[in-house]
């Protein structure tokens, strides 16, 4: 089977490099010092068992790699759009993709019925462009639970968690789906097919929808916001707003929003994902989590002000600090 990997950050590199101890045939779409290390020195992984080096066909030229079986997207979800021209030449006529990003994904409502049957989000995909480019049809839901870090070009740092949870759009269990997850298992990642990939999405969301925001907005770590009784209340509120914009969506998730809340005590000085981008300088994931939830509760008449508060404040800071762009 051919899979090709878009994007050689942290999570496509380790991707790629566990993927290379398959029998399968994996490519990796990279550019830059990081494709010249990788050609060099091959896909250096380190972990809790050591470090390795593999051998991988990487390129910056996707119509060298051609058409694939599986395509697996693992950049920023807000430059997708910008790299439609490079992901186009790996599709055959029955690529599938799985999307690896974070917050709501611009496939959402493929295969929904009703009010959920737009065909996009603009604060995922303006106009459609990525869907329209794509094709919804080709679409594979993939929830990440991982954290890696790349240490320099071509080297990626696998600290913990190995699941990737997949899932068709229409939550059945198809000859595609099974392939790819049966190819990261082999590559000794967690990779089950989930019978509701949206209620999969909701569930990563939902921990990611207030603590990643404020701690963008006020450079604070998880302990100093929880310790804070203002903040504390407001993290509950966004999380109380997410889980009614979820419910109006059918979609069921697990506790109550001061619970959820309270699941963070323990973390101290942790610092959130979207709070480690800021301070390295690059653009946060603030749509797809944040403004993406804003725009589902206008849809399902659900008001959300303490997120669209954040929303607006957290944007206009990374804003003025050259670290957000909008999607598109």
């Amino acid at each position: 089977m051919r899979i090709c990997i878009v994007g050689a950050g942290a999570v496509g590199c380790l991707l790629a490099a566990r993927l290379a101890r398959t029998d399968h045939d994996i490519s990796l779409l990279a550019r830059g010092a990081t494709l010249s290390a990788i050609q060099k020195d091959g896909l250096r992984l380190i972990d809790r068992k050591g470090e390795y080096a593999y051998t991988i066909n990487a390129s910056d030229d996707a119509a060298e790699l051609g058409p694939q079986d599986h395509v697996i997207i693992a950049t920023k979800a807000h430059t997708i759009a910008a790299a439609l021209n490079v992901i186009t030449p790996l599709l055959g006529s029955d690529t599938a993709i799985a999307t690896a990003v974070n917050g709501i994904p611009w496939w959402y409502f493929h295969k929904l019925d009703g009010v959920f049957s737009s065909p996009h989000l603009d604060s995922v995909d303006p106009g459609g462009v990525v869907w329209n480019a794509l094709g919804a049809e080709r679409a594979l839901g993939c929830v990440v639970y991982v954290a890696a870090a790349m240490r320099g070009p071509g080297i990626v740092h696998h600290s913990h968690g190995i699941q990737f949870i997949l899932g068709e759009p229409d939550d059945t269990s198809s000859a595609r789906v099974t392939a790819l997850s049966e190819a990261l298992i082999a590559s000794g990642l967690r990779a089950p097919v989930s019978d509701d990939i949206r209620a999969a999405v909701w569930a990563k969301l939902w921990g990611n929808l207030n603590a990643n925001p404020v701690s963008a907005l006020t450079s604070a770590s998880i302990g100093e916001m929880v310790e804070d009784p203002a903040i504390r209340q407001i993290l509950v509120d966004i999380a109380r707003e997410g889980f009614e914009v979820a419910t109006a969506m059918g979609v069921p998730l697990e506790g109550d929003p001061a619970a959820r809340v309270k699941e963070m005590d323990g973390l101290g000085a942790f610092r959130t994902s979207m709070l480690q981008d800021m301070d390295a300088g690059k653009a946060i994931e603030l749509d797809p989590i944040v403004g993406a939830v804003a725009e589902l509760g206008r849809l399902v008449d659900v008001a959300t002000p303490t997120i669209d508060m954040i929303y607006a404040l957290t944007r206009k800071r990374a804003a003025n600090e050259g670290k957000y762009f909008p999607m598109g």
